[in-house]
C-alpha cells in the first residue's frame, strides 16, 4: 500500500487548468503533489478538506511588497489568501540598484506618492544596506517565506546611472551601456525582467525617470534582459489617454520584435 508525508482528503480540487470541480484526495511526498484521486493508502499526516477547496496557490504578478517583505516573511495579508507566490519591482519601481542615501529617499517618495507606501514605514524596517540588484536580492532571500520573483524597474536603473538627469533626458550611449551591465547582473542575479512605466508621476507630479527613455534605451535594455534566455518587460501604460495607451502597446510589439522577448 502506497505511503505518503502528505494526504489531503476528499477536498474539492480545482487544478487551474478550467477543468471542473471534483472531490478527490491529493498525495504529497516531499515539496512534490505526487498523486490525485481517490487514493488507498496512508500518510504521516491526513488532512480532512472535505467542504474545502483545495487548488494551486495563487500568483499574484502585481505587488509592491519590496519593502514589506525586509519585514514580513510571508507578505501578509496576501498569503491568508491563498497566495503562495508575488512578483514585486512593478511600476518602474524598486528598492535596487541604489546608489546613495539620497537616491534611496528618491525612491521612498516616489513609492509613497505612487504606492501610498510612507517614509515612515522605510524608515522602520527597510535599512538600505545595499547598492546592487543581487544584494538586495541577497537581504531578502533568508527572510522570505513566500515564493518571490522579482523585476528590476526602470526608473530605479536610470536613477542610479543618470541621477537628477534621469528626469530630464534620453540617456547617452555609455549610460544606455550602464544599464544594461545592471539589467545583465539582475537577470543573473534571479530577477524575472523590467518593470517600466508611462504614466507615473514622483512626488514633486514630474514624470519618473522610465518615462524620459526612448525607444533606443528600451530597446537595448531589453535585449540585455533576453542574453539570459528569458525575461519580461512589464510597463504602466497612459491608461488615461486610449489613444496614448494604445501607442504605448505598439511600442511594446516594437521592443519584443527587436529584443526577441
Amino acid at each position: 500500500m502506497a505511503h505518503w508525508d502528505l494526504l489531503i482528503r476528499g477536498g474539492s480540487v480545482i487544478d487551474g487548468t478550467g477543468s471542473p470541480a471534483r472531490d478527490v484526495d491529493v498525495a504529497v511526498s516531499g515539496s512534490k503533489i505526487v498523486a490525485i484521486g481517490n487514493l488507498q493508502g496512508t500518510a504521516d499526516r491526513e488532512v480532512n478538506a472535505k467542504g474545502k477547496v483545495v487548488a494551486p496557490g495563487f500568483i499574484d504578478i502585481h505587488t509592491h511588497f519590496d519593502p514589506q517583505l525586509c519585514w514580513d516573511a510571508f507578505a501578509t495579508p496576501s498569503i491568508e489568501h491563498g497566495i503562495t507566490t508575488v512578483v514585486i519591482g512593478n511600476c518602474s519601481l524598486s528598492l535596487a540598484p541604489i546608489r546613495n542615501r539620497a537616491a534611496a529617499d528618491k525612491i521612498v517618495s516616489m513609492f509613497g506618492v505612487i504606492e501610498d507606501i510612507k517614509k515612515r514605514t522605510f524608515d522602520e524596517a527597510v535599512p538600505f544596506s545595499w547598492n546592487t540588484f543581487p544584494e538586495y536580492m541577497d537581504f531578502i532571500r533568508n527572510k522570505i517565506g513566500i515564493n518571490v520573483g522579482a523585476l528590476i524597474g526602470h526608473s530605479a536603473i536610470r536613477l542610479y546611472v543618470m541621477g537628477a538627469a534621469s528626469q530630464e533626458r534620453a540617456a547617452n550611449d555609455d549610460e544606455i551601456a550602464a544599464m544594461c551591465a545592471i539589467v545583465e547582473e539582475a537577470m543573473a542575479a534571479g530577477a524575472l525582467g523590467i518593470s517600466s512605466s508611462y504614466v507615473d508621476m514622483d512626488e514633486t507630479m514630474r514624470p519618473v525617470p522610465s518615462q524620459y527613455a526612448d525607444l533606443k534605451e528600451k530597446t537595448a535594455l531589453a535585449k540585455a534582459m533576453a542574453k539570459s534566455g528569458r525575461g519580461i518587460w512589464q510597463i504602466v501604460p497612459f491608461f488615461i489617454d486610449l489613444q496614448r495607451e494604445l501607442d504605448n502597446i505598439r511600442e511594446l510589439g516594437d521592443i519584443s520584435l527587436a529584443a526577441g522577448i
